[in-house]
C-alpha cells in the first residue's frame, strides 16, 4: 500500500464531503464578530490540498498555507494557479514556526493539529502567537476532543468524475496515560480502469478540553473566546450532551506584545 498524502487528489476527494462555501461564510462570520482588527492575511496550518484555499482568495483575502508534504503544496499551487493565484505556500511543521511578518488569522481545519506531547501543544501555541497580530484570530476545526479516547471504525464513500473512492477510517488506543492512539486511514479508488490501495498510519495524541485551556494560560499572549457546536458561532458548546463538528475560537490579546 501507498501512502495517501502521496496521492492528493485521492486526498483530496476522499475529504471533499464538506460544505466548503458554507464554511467559509462562517469563517467570515467568527471574523466579524471576535476578531479585534480588520482580516485580511489567513495562514492555514496542516493546509494539505487547500479545499478552502480559491474561495479564500476570491473573498479578497491574502491566503498562505503550511504543510509537512510537499506534494500536497504542489497540488494546492497547481489549484490556485488554475483559478490565476499564487498563493505563498510554504514546507513546515506546525509544532514549531516562524513568519517573516505576522497574519491576521490562522487556521487549523479538520483536525490537523498533530501534536504528540503537551511540549508540542504549547510549541505550537507559542508559534501562533507569534505569528498572529494583535486582535488576531486562531480558528481551530475539530482539533480538541470532547469525548474519552475510543476506537472507532468508520466508512463513507466520495466520487469525483470517474474516480470513486472508498474510504475507511479508524482509530485504536496505544497509550492512554499519554492519550495516545493510532490513526488509519485507508482509500480504496477506482481510477478509470485503475484500482489502487492508499494508506496511512499516524499516531497522534487527543488534546482535551481543559488540558487545551490550561495551555493557553501558560501562552499569555493568547485568549479563549469560545467553542462552539457544528460550525456555527450562535451554537455554544455548553450545555451540548453530544458534540458534533466543534471549531475553537481562540484570539491574540490586543494588549499582547512578544
Amino acid at each position: 500500500m501507498d501512502e495517501i498524502y502521496n496521492h492528493p487528489l485521492y486526498y483530496d476527494i476522499a475529504f471533499g464531503y464538506r460544505d466548503f462555501a458554507a464554511e467559509v461564510r462562517e469563517l467570515e462570520r467568527c471574523f466579524a464578530a471576535f476578531a479585534g482588527q480588520p482580516i485580511n492575511t489567513i495562514l492555514e496550518l496542516g493546509c494539505g490540498s487547500a479545499p478552502h484555499m480559491l474561495r479564500l482568495l476570491e473573498n479578497g483575502y491574502d491566503y498562505r498555507g503550511l504543510d509537512l508534504n510537499q506534494g500536497m503544496l504542489d497540488f494546492a499551487a497547481t489549484r490556485a494557479a488554475r483559478a490565476g493565484w499564487q498563493p505563498q505556500l510554504f514546507l513546515g511543521d506546525l509544532t514549531e514556526f516562524s513568519l517573516r511578518e505576522p497574519v491576521d488569522a490562522i487556521l487549523v481545519m479538520l483536525g490537523s493539529l498533530y501534536v504528540q506531547s503537551t511540549a508540542e501543544l504549547l510549541s505550537h501555541l507559542q508559534s501562533v502567537a507569534r505569528a498572529l497580530h494583535p486582535g488576531g484570530i486562531y480558528f481551530l476545526d475539530w482539533c480538541i476532543d470532547f469525548e474519552p479516547l475510543g476506537n472507532k471504525d468508520q466508512y463513507w464513500q466520495e466520487r469525483r468524475g470517474n474516480i470513486h473512492v472508498n474510504v475507511h477510517y479508524r482509530t485504536a488506543v496505544r497509550e492512554p496515560a499519554e492519550q495516545l492512539f493510532d490513526e488509519c486511514i485507508t482509500l480504496d479508488v477506482f481510477d478509470g480502469q485503475q484500482h489502487h490501495t492508499v494508506d496511512n498510519h499516524s499516531l497522534r495524541r487527543a488534546i482535551y478540553p481543559q488540558e487545551f485551556l490550561l495551555a493557553l494560560r501558560l501562552t499569555p499572549e493568547l485568549e479563549f473566546v469560545g467553542w462552539y457546536q457544528d460550525w456555527n458561532i450562535q451554537r455554544p458548546l455548553a450545555g451540548c450532551k453530544q458534540v458534533e463538528r466543534p471549531i475553537t475560537v481562540v484570539r491574540r490579546r490586543v494588549d499582547s506584545v512578544i
